[in-house]
């Protein structure tokens, strides 16, 4: 499955980060964070761990697949594809997550790929480069690439210099967006993937402030809005001969 076959405008994909029932972070609060987000308009979900706490992700993509089977909604499990891609053939998730796919283990990143593509689900891959040599061959391993918005996409310079590469293939802010920058920063990328940002405390293990969600999503229907028009022109439609 291409990106824009699941995706007809720019996602906002929201994380739920597993830390274990020791932290602040039970199930029950995931749960509650999942719906509300859904609620919202979030078009998608990534449940999202360490190693140490796979089994709090599965838990959650357990209940999401018997609970809420409809929804959108990925894994990620921090430095490990293969568990991450077992996981979402377990649970029927149509998003995997990659830290990187800019690396050499060529064969993993493949397996995982064609692994996505046979059960229609999107392989969404982190990239740390910015040079056409890393990021052509890159486009073949995933599809859409991640790119980090508090590190290496943090300027919309970065961002159009990876865009003038990769051109038409989906591009995917992770963090560092607020809904004042939304707009400028997805008028470049393809979609965004949030987490902190939608906390009060600007800290993944923060309650979700309903404020700042609203604000986002007002913007995003703003900016869908805009460009369903630009779309529609671009098409031929409403031009002038």
């Amino acid at each position: 499955m291409h990106f824009e076959e699941m995706f007809k405008m720019n996602p906002i994909i929201a994380v739920i980060s597993q830390k274990g029932a020791e932290n602040t972070d039970t199930f029950e609060r995931t749960i509650r964070d999942a719906d509300l987000f859904m609620s919202k308009g979030v078009d998608a979900l990534i449940i999202e761990a360490d190693k140490a706490h796979a089994a709090e992700a599965e838990k959650t993509l357990n209940w999401l697949l018997s609970e809420r089977p409809n929804w959108r909604y990925g894994v990620h499990i921090l430095g490990d594809l293969a568990q991450s891609c077992a996981l979402a053939e377990k649970y029927k998730a149509m998003l995997v997550q990659a830290d990187c796919v800019c690396g050499n283990n060529l064969p993993e990143f493949e397996d995982a790929y064609k692994a996505c593509n046979q059960r229609g689900a999107l392989l969404l891959g982190g990239i740390d480069s910015m040079e056409k040599a890393d990021l052509k061959p890159a486009m073949q391993r995933c599809s859409a690439f991640v790119v980090d918005g508090t590190g290496l996409g943090s300027a919309p310079s970065d961002l159009q210099k990876i865009k003038d590469i990769i051109r038409g293939f989906p591009l995917i802010i992770s963090g560092g967006i607020s809904p004042e920058t939304l707009k400028e920063r997805l008028v470049i990328g393809d979609g965004a993937i949030l987490n902190s940002e939608f906390r009060e405390s600007g800290k993944e293990d923060g309650e979700i402030s309903l404020k700042i969600l609203d604000d986002f999503m007002a913007q995003m229907k703003n900016l869908h809005g805009a460009l369903f028009l630009l779309r529609k022109m671009s098409s031929g439609f409403g031009t002038v001969d």
